[in-house]
C-alpha cells in the first residue's frame, strides 16, 4: 500500500466516536477523505462497512464507484476484490451498498453487524429515515458517519448534529482551504463565484444553508410564503368546506393534504404521511381529524383495483366516506403545466405552520440536474415529491362539494 495522502482533519477520525459528521462547501475532498480512511481501516482489521444514501435506484448511485477509484490511487488492488455490488478485502472485510429507502422498506435486515455506516448526501435523508437507521447501527462500537454540503437549516441532519452538538458527535466543517491538493482551476472558480453572487458562493463552497434546496421548483414562491407571515396558526373554519387531496403510493409515500378554501384563499391546515401501511390505516386517519371532509381529490391512478382487496382506492374511499364527495382527476397531460399552475395560485396560499411535512417537501422539491448538459431538467422524484404531488393535486382541483358554501369570513393575520 502507497502511503495514503490525508487532510490534517482526518486524524481525528481514527479515533473512536459514536457519530462522526463531515460538513462543508465543495471542493473539500470529504467524500475522497472518508473513503480512503474506511480503505485503510479495513485493511487492518475485518469492518464490515455499510455505504448509504437516502434513495440508491442502482448500484451506479452509490460510492462503490470512488472506493474502486480510490483502491486503486492508494494502492489496494492486491487486498480488496472489487465485485459488481460488494468489495471484500482479503482479512473478511466487507463493503455493502444500499438505499436508505430501500432498506427501511425491508426492515433494515441486512445491516445486522455493522461497524461503520457511512451515509453520504446525509442532506437528503429524511427523518423518518434516520430514525429507522440509527438505532439499527447497534453493534457495541459501531459508528455511524455523516457527509454533506448543507442545503437547509431544516435538513434533519443538520438539525441533529449541527445546532448543538451532543458529546458523541464529532462534527468537522470541512472547506476548500482544507484541501491542500485542491486545483488552481477550482481554487480561480472559487473566487470568481464569490465576485459573482456571494451569498450562492456562501452556499457552494462556505457550506451556508440555503432558504430553499438547490433547483427548488417553488422557491420564489416558498420566500414569499415566508416573508410575507402566510405560515401562521390556522383555524378550522366549521361553515367552511373541508378538502382533502391524496397521494396514493405503490412502494412510496401516501401523503395528503387537509385544508379549506375560503374566498380567494387556499388555506392548508394539516398534512400527513407514511408508507408501508394500507390504503385504510390512511381512511382511519382522516376519520381522527376533528374536520368534517366535505371532498377527496384523488390521482387518476385510483380507478386501479387492488389485487388485495379487489376494490379500486376510489371505492375504498367512497364507501369510508358515503357522504364526502369523492373526486378523480384525469391523468395530467403536462407536469409543468401543473406546476405553474400551482405558481399562478401561490399567492392565495396559506399554510399552518404545524403542517412540517408539506412546508418541508416545498422547499426541497427540487428538478434533476443533468450533469452533461449543466441544466436541471424534470422534477426529481424522491422523498420529497410525494408530499409535493398531493399538494398540487389539492391546488388543482375543481371545488364540486355537495354543501353549501357560506359567505367567507375575514382572514386575520393575528392568528399566528
Amino acid at each position: 500500500m502507497r502511503k495514503a495522502k490525508l487532510p490534517h482533519w482526518a486524524h481525528a477520525w481514527t479515533l473512536p466516536k459514536r457519530f462522526k459528521v463531515a460538513k462543508g462547501g465543495r471542493g473539500g475532498a470529504k467524500s475522497h477523505t472518508i473513503a480512503a480512511l474506511l480503505l485503510i481501516m479495513g485493511a487492518s482489521k475485518p469492518l464490515r462497512i455499510l455505504c448509504t444514501r437516502e434513495i440508491q435506484k442502482s448500484i451506479k448511485d452509490s460510492v462503490h464507484r470512488l472506493l474502486s477509484d480510490k483502491i486503486v490511487s492508494i494502492g489496494l488492488e492486491g487486498f480488496y476484490e472489487i465485485l459488481e455490488s460488494e468489495i471484500r478485502g482479503k482479512n473478511g472485510t466487507l463493503f455493502i451498498f444500499s438505499g436508505l429507502r430501500s432498506e427501511v422498506m425491508a426492515g433494515l435486515k441486512s445491516t445486522e453487524g455493522v461497524d461503520i455506516c457511512w451515509v453520504e448526501e446525509a442532506h437528503s435523508v429524511s427523518q423518518h429515515s434516520m430514525d429507522v437507521l440509527i438505532p439499527t447501527i447497534r453493534k457495541p462500537g459501531s459508528e455511524i458517519w455523516w457527509s454533506f454540503n448543507p442545503e437547509l437549516e431544516t435538513d434533519p441532519v443538520y438539525i441533529r448534529f449541527c445546532g448543538d452538538p451532543e458529546e458523541n458527535v464529532l462534527l468537522t466543517t470541512v472547506g476548500i482551504e482544507d484541501n491542500p491538493w485542491a486545483p488552481t482551476e477550482l481554487l480561480e472558480e472559487m473566487r470568481r463565484s464569490y465576485e459573482r453572487d456571494p451569498s450562492r458562493a456562501a452556499w457552494i463552497w462556505g457550506g451556508a444553508c440555503r432558504p430553499t434546496a438547490e433547483g427548488a421548483i417553488y422557491e420564489r414562491e416558498m420566500q414569499d410564503l415566508t416573508i410575507s407571515g402566510r405560515i401562521t396558526s390556522i383555524p378550522y373554519e366549521a361553515a367552511q368546506d373541508t378538502i382533502v387531496a391524496l397521494d396514493l403510493g405503490i412502494g412510496d409515500h401516501t401523503s395528503l393534504v387537509v385544508g379549506q378554501w375560503i374566498g380567494h384563499e387556499r388555506r392548508v391546515l394539516h398534512t400527513y404521511e407514511s408508507f408501508g401501511v394500507p390504503l385504510s390505516h390512511y381512511i382511519d386517519h382522516l376519520k381522527t381529524l376533528p374536520y368534517r371532509i366535505d371532498q377527496i381529490i384523488l390521482p387518476h391512478d385510483a380507478h386501479s383495483k387492488s389485487l388485495q382487496t379487489g376494490k379500486t382506492p376510489a371505492e375504498m374511499i367512497e364507501q369510508a366516506f358515503p357522504e364526502t364527495v369523492v373526486t378523480v382527476l384525469p391523468r395530467t397531460q403536462s407536469i409543468e403545466h401543473d406546476i405553474n399552475h400551482v405558481r399562478e395560485h401561490f399567492a392565495a396560499v396559506w399554510i399552518d405552520r404545524k403542517a412540517e411535512t408539506l412546508l418541508e417537501a416545498l422547499k426541497k422539491y427540487r428538478r434533476r440536474f443533468n450533469d452533461r448538459t449543466g441544466m436541471f431538467t424534470e422534477p426529481l422524484h424522491d422523498t420529497y415529491s410525494d408530499m409535493a404531488d398531493a399538494f398540487r393535486y389539492w391546488m388543482q382541483a375543481v371545488r364540486k362539494t355537495a354543501r353549501h358554501v357560506a359567505a367567507a369570513p375575514t382572514f386575520h393575520s393575528e392568528w399566528g
